[in-house]
C-alpha cells in the first residue's frame, strides 16, 4: 500500500529441490578406480575428486582450470553432451591437453554412460 492507499502485489514462484551435493557411489567408484591416483590422492591439473563431496564441488558448474579452456564447464547439470568432463573422457576434438585418463586406456563405454546418466539427472 502506498501513500495514496493504492495496493498492489505480485507472486514469485520458487522452485525448491532436494539436491544431494555429492557424487553418487556408482559414479564415485568409477572416479576412484579410473582417475586414481592423479585426481584422488592429489589434485592433478587443480582437480581433486576425492572424497565424493569434494568431487561434486570440483565438477558441477565449475569451469575448467586451463586458461585456454576456461570458458568450458566441467559438468553442466542436466547436460552431459555439453559437459567438458565427457569431452575429455571421449577425447572429443578441441579439448585442452590430453584425453582422460591420461596415459591409460579409455574408460569402457558403460562407465562413460553411467557418468552421463548422473550428469543428465542433475537438477538444472
Amino acid at each position: 500500500t502506498d501513500a495514496h492507499a493504492a495496493e498492489t502485489s505480485f507472486l514469485i514462484s520458487v522452485h525448491v529441490t532436494s539436491a544431494v551435493c555429492s557424487v553418487p557411489p556408482e559414479v564415485h567408484s568409477i572416479i576412484t578406480s579410473q582417475c586414481a591416483p592423479c585426481h584422488t590422492t592429489g589434485s592433478s591439473g587443480g582437480l581433486k575428486l576425492d572424497p565424493a563431496d569434494v568431487a561434486y564441488t570440483s565438477l558441477v558448474s565449475h569451469n575448467v582450470g586451463a586458461a585456454a579452456c576456461a570458458s568450458q564447464v566441467r559438468v553442466i547439470p542436466g547436460n552431459a553432451a555439453q559437459s567438458y568432463l565427457i569431452a575429455k573422457l571421449r577425447n572429443t576434438p578441441g579439448i585442452c591437453g590430453t584425453a582422460m585418463p591420461r596415459n591409460r586406456p579409455a574408460l569402457p563405454e558403460e562407465q562413460i554412460q553411467t557418468i552421463e546418466a548422473w550428469i543428465d539427472s542433475l537438477p538444472h
